[in-house]
């Protein structure tokens, strides 16, 4: 059957966004990807969930291929891929209203990443028990309420003590998309294989049992440092006068930043 591109995506006007995709190779090898977009429309969603799929395939983290197999609930993203992208090409830029193509900064990053890549979209029905859709889309349910958090905390890499029943490695889309709404699709594209790349790294079992993947205790130490820090900055500047003190704030920094480098 060759390799499969399984995507799906989740956002909303006002609310956060993510996307997130499974490529399984033909032997059954799997690369779980995962990102979180901030604020970012459905659509938006949709076709960024795509693009971390051949944004991997172009930095060589599953093997390059000439074809492949796109599954998506999505049948405007399959269908603005694989038909009505030509379109827009021959047309500047615009529908056949003559009004501006929507998402042209991500479109236009999908032709670059997509080069030489023969694309055979398959429409599958959102929420109807397909394996890999719904797990595409528990993770995105996730990243919606949750990866802000992390990533602040942890920043991009694997997840876990999640509760979803993959490992994924997460992304930070938000530059990136940033950038793309912008047609700055140059500087979207750098920021977008720069955090893919990251991945390579996480595949690694020593990287997914180590500094990346924090506990739940852990994480919540981290939150508590970081509280820590607020305190620390506020006595260092009522405590100019007494050295003590400030002997006192520099082992609190210290300790600080032994804690945070053991993590």
């Amino acid at each position: 059957m060759g390799l499969i591109l399984y995507s799906d995506g989740g956002g909303q006007s006002g609310g956060s966004g993510a996307g997130a995709c499974i490529l399984r190779t033909e032997s059954g090898e799997a690369l779980n990807l995962l990102i979180f977009l901030g604020g970012a429309t459905n659509n938006e969603a949709e076709i960024s969930s795509g693009l971390i799929g051949f944004a991997a395939l172009e930095a060589g983290i599953v093997e390059s291929v000439e074809e492949l197999i796109w599954v998506s609930d999505s049948e405007y993203t399959l269908k603005s891929a694989t038909a009505y992208i030509n379109n827009w090409q021959r047309n500047g830029w615009q529908t056949s209203q003559k009004k501006p193509v929507k998402n042209q900064g991500l479109w236009k990053s999908y032709l670059v990443l997509s080069r030489g890549i023969k694309v055979k979209p398959q429409h599958v029905k959102g929420h109807s028990g397909h394996l890999e859709n719904e797990l595409c889309d528990q993770a995105c349910t996730w990243a919606q309420a949750s990866a802000e958090e992390w990533l602040d905390l942890s920043g991009p890499g694997v997840v876990s003590d999640t509760g979803l029943e993959e490992t994924w490695c997460l992304l930070d889309g938000r530059p990136f998309i940033e950038n793309l709404r912008d047609e700055n699709v140059a500087a979207g594209l750098e920021e977008l294989r720069s955090q893919v790349a990251l991945a390579k790294d996480f595949q690694s079992a020593d990287q997914v049992d180590g500094k990346k993947k924090l506990s739940k205790a852990q994480r919540s130490m981290m939150a508590s440092m970081k509280d820590l820090q607020k305190i620390i900055d506020k006595l260092e500047k009522e405590a100019h006068s007494d050295e003590g003190l400030n002997r006192f704030l520099e082992a609190l920094v210290q300790i600080q930043k032994e804690f945070v480098d053991g993590c």
